[in-house]
């Protein structure tokens, strides 16, 4: 399972480095732990589906409900991790801008730097959310397999 906050910290890293190698003043963000779910937690977290309906009344519905929920909830975390993201972007931009004057070359490349980061954060979220939804997907299917028959 790839996990996401080391991501997050190897990006902001790159952030406070990308300035052509020249020393930043770190403006870092507020949250100490990234406040968001792990994208791909409902590979760990789903219960057996071969299982867990086999005996309910309406069970290719409640697999079918129990699919969406966890498509759902990988999409909550990963648009929260683009919001983190934006806001990482948005710290190390302002501290771009606190750095370096206008007129200095350096700024230009602190800030292409810093979007360069949150585009290449984006993907790896997007890729995360698709290879869930994938899981998600699989679930439902071995899920609905398992039902007994009315």
């Amino acid at each position: 399972m790839i996990h996401v906050r080391m991501l997050y910290a190897a990006f902001f890293v790159l952030i406070l480095a990308s300035a052509a190698g020249a020393a930043i003043t770190e403006v870092p963000s507020p949250f100490a732990d990234p406040v968001c779910r792990e994208i791909d937690s409902m590979l760990a977290d789903m219960r057996d589906p071969t299982a867990l309906y086999i005996q309910a009344k309406n069970c290719p519905a409640t697999c079918r409900k129990a699919e969406k929920d966890c498509e759902q909830y990988a999409k909550v975390a990963a648009a929260c991790w683009r919001a983190l993201s934006s806001d990482t972007e948005s710290y190390a931009k302002q501290n771009c801008v606190t750095t370096y004057p206008a007129s200095n070359p350096n700024r230009k490349a602190c800030l292409g730097g810093a979007g360069s980061d949150d585009q290449a954060r984006r993907a790896e979220y997007a890729g995360l959310l698709a290879s869930t939804i994938t899981f998600c997907q699989g679930w439902g299917t071995n899920c609905e397999t398992t039902c007994t028959p009315p």
